[in-house]
């Protein structure tokens, strides 16, 4: 029977939700009070989040329950305890990401596919920033090579969008390649100039070239016409054309950048990253091969631009250059810097913050539009003064010679 409780404890509350809210929200009264009034699916989207939420907070309260009791036999046995206000944040985030298309608008659930597929583009920079100390002034590039490789696949060959993903990440890593070779040698200012310049070749290029690019009309144009959403679809099921249908593919790719990354963090790859941004010499003089790992950090970083850019191709039906000039590698390195840099978490709170916070903030202060760089430069300014390890990140260990006469 304690085993029955929660499912029945939710079967009711799923019940009286929908009796309460059933009279309100799903009937829409015409003008004419004569004629007879229309039911709406309202009801039962709100049904649906009611049971999911009833559904996390009692699994979740017991989930803490169990846990606080594992962390008092675990103290008393003198072992170390688990977060459990960790796991718990982790349980509802995960409630509320699946229940997000079902209860959320066309504009919330299209805000939420942009944020993810910008969460994809934060986590890539930041193995190259953060984790390798590279500092990259042009990743829209790997970005714009991933939309365009897409379109291209879709418009010319047909290719539909799961066979034209593991393709653009492909030439994506393959330009990331590219671009790493030349700059080996490089550090610093150097390297960032040098991938400015790619950067701005490959946004000239996708301006100029029109026989293959459609120039400043992007694809498809009037010379490669086409729909791009047309070859678009999720598990053999029809075109994705909604934005709540676009969702899972991109909370897809988002989480599996997560567990990629995160694997590769703890790894001996990772580790070798972390050494070298520490100190390129010293990470050479332990027996590290520092230009293998340059290039496997542009490779890799390029490929999940890549992934994005097909995305982002996708659920915009249409590829322009304007999606991808100087100012689009400025706000991905921001959302870098602004997280944390090296932190998994901090790199996605800098894309909900940096591209979501805006857009929600537009629609309660339309007015604030005006204001939006100088209070975004603001803002950093006083981050970088007063947290410069970004709002996850962790500071570094400083060491420090002890003063003279101190015991060692």
């Amino acid at each position: 029977m304690k085993g029955l409780r929660p499912a029945l404890n939710v079967l009711l509350l799923g019940v009286t939700a929908a009796a309460v809210t059933f009279p309100i929200a799903s009937i829409r009264w015409r003008q004419d009070r004569d004629m007879p009034a229309t039911i709406t699916a309202d009801a039962l989207r709100i049904g649906i989040a009611v049971c999911l939420v009833g559904w996390a907070a009692l699994g979740l309260g017991a989930l803490v329950r169990r846990l606080r009791r594992t962390e008092v036999a675990r103290a008393a046995a003198g072992l170390a305890t688990r977060p459990a206000p960790r796991i718990a944040f982790l349980g509802l985030l995960a409630v509320v990401l699946l229940a997000l298309p079902f209860v959320a608008s066309r504009q919330i659930a299209n805000l939420a596919v942009e944020t993810c597929i910008y969460a994809v583009l934060a986590l890539g920079l930041n193995v190259m920033v953060g984790y390798a100390g590279l500092l990259v002034l042009g990743y829209a590039a790997f970005f714009a090579i991933g939309a365009y490789t897409f379109a291209l696949l879709a418009l010319r060959l047909g290719l539909g969008l799961w066979v034209s993903l593991p393709a653009a990440g492909a030439v994506a890593m393959l330009a990331g390649l590219l671009i790493g070779l030349p700059s080996l040698r490089l550090r610093g200012d150097y390297l960032a100039i040098v991938t400015l310049g790619f950067g701005e070749v490959v946004y000239y290029f996708l301006r100029t070239e029109v026989a293959l690019t459609g120039g400043e009309f992007g694809l498809p144009n009037k010379d490669l016409p086409g729909d791009l959403q047309k070859h678009t679809s999720l598990f053999g099921s029809g075109p994705l054309l909604e934005p709540t249908q676009w969702y899972w593919p991109a909370l897809g790719l988002l989480l599996l950048a997560v567990f990629v990354i995160r694997r590769v963090e703890r790894s001996r790859v990772g580790r070798a990253l972390m050494a070298l941004r520490e100190d390129e010499t010293a990470a050479r003089c332990m027996g590290i091969d520092t230009m293998r790992l340059k290039l496997s950090a542009f490779a890799f970083a390029a490929m999940w631009a890549g992934f994005a850019g097909v995305l982002w191709a996708g659920k915009r039906n249409y590829a322009d250059p304007r999606s991808f000039d100087f100012m689009q590698s400025i706000m991905i390195l921001a959302m870098v810097v602004l997280g944390g840099l090296g932190s998994i978490p901090g790199a996605i709170l800098g894309a909900v913050l940096l591209h979501a916070g805006p857009s929600l903030l537009r629609n309660v202060f339309p007015g604030i539009q005006e204001y939006r760089l100088l209070i975004f430069g603001g803002l950093m300014v006083l981050l970088m003064v007063y947290r410069p390890q970004g709002l996850l990140g962790s500071a570094r260990l400083r060491l420090r010679a002890p003063p003279e006469g101190a015991p060692p």
